[in-house]
């Protein structure tokens, strides 16, 4: 189908290769195995591009980021703390995408815990890697792990505490 063309040429362009496990979903939909260095790549374009395609995308996503991710999930909630400054999306059974939009510095950080999806563990695994590199967040990103801080009573038991060690 020509449209899947496209969205096979449209990777293809922005990760500058076409070395990728293809398949597709129940939909039809071409589903391409991608690096995490293609996936940061391909959501870094998504935040630099300026055109009116990828305009009007992040704009709708900023407005309306449940259509994206689900009401009452971990991408909707950050999209919404952050104001459309970042854009977030769960998937792929355990993986959450973070990456910050129209920032001097844009930033991204991909995480995938092998446990499948569970919204507690991919907050608190955000958490501890954005603790970790707190100093060089960007205004955006801090967004995010203030957010994350102000909800930590809602992912830890209250006698518990979260101890990281990156």
């Amino acid at each position: 189908h020509p449209l899947q063309k496209r969205i096979v040429q449209g990777v293809e362009t922005l990760v500058g290769h076409n070395r990728f496990v293809m398949g597709t979903d129940s939909c039809g939909v071409p589903t391409l195995g991608l690096t995490v260095n293609d996936m940061m790549q391909l959501w870094f374009s998504l935040a630099q591009n300026k055109d009116e395609h990828s305009t009007m995308v992040k704009a709708l996503w900023r407005k309306f980021p449940e259509l994206v991710g689900g009401t009452e999930r971990l991408d909707t909630a950050i999209v919404r703390a952050t104001a459309g400054q970042v854009l977030a999306k769960e998937g792929a059974d355990g993986m959450l995408v973070v990456q910050t939009v129209s920032q001097d510095r844009d930033q991204g950080c991909f995480i995938k815990i092998n446990s499948g999806y569970n919204a507690t563990h991919l907050a608190l695994a955000l958490l501890v890697k954005l603790r970790s590199t707190a100093s060089s967040l960007n205004p955006a990103m801090k967004l995010v792990l203030s957010y994350l801080e102000d909800q930590t009573a809602k992912y830890v038991p209250p006698d518990q505490r979260l101890v990281s060690h990156i």
